[in-house]
């Protein structure tokens, strides 16, 4: 489950959406805390869930992203463009 970096040159505009990546990686998060009966099973802080919060923390910081918690423990993720030269 490797994330993948936001290309550069994509920096000083909003990021293009690659569709087949974006469902990609939605089936990779479904995969962790999957049961045998199909069901995601990730209660709040089981190793399920923490795993599942780490891959998106991993791969968001890949993109470029900063991603952080607030006092409230609510995930937030903030992406600055590229300042133009």
């Amino acid at each position: 489950m490797t994330p993948h970096r936001i290309e550069e040159h994509h920096m000083s505009t909003a990021p293009r959406i690659d569709h087949a990546r974006l469902l990609a990686d939605i089936n990779r998060l479904s995969q962790i805390g999957a049961g045998s009966d199909g069901a995601i099973w990730r209660i709040a802080g089981n190793d399920a869930d923490m795993a599942a919060r780490d891959w998106i923390d991993k791969t968001m910081r890949v993109a470029g992203l900063h991603s952080y918690y607030d006092p409230g423990s609510t995930r937030k993720v903030s992406w600055r463009a590229a300042k133009a030269d």
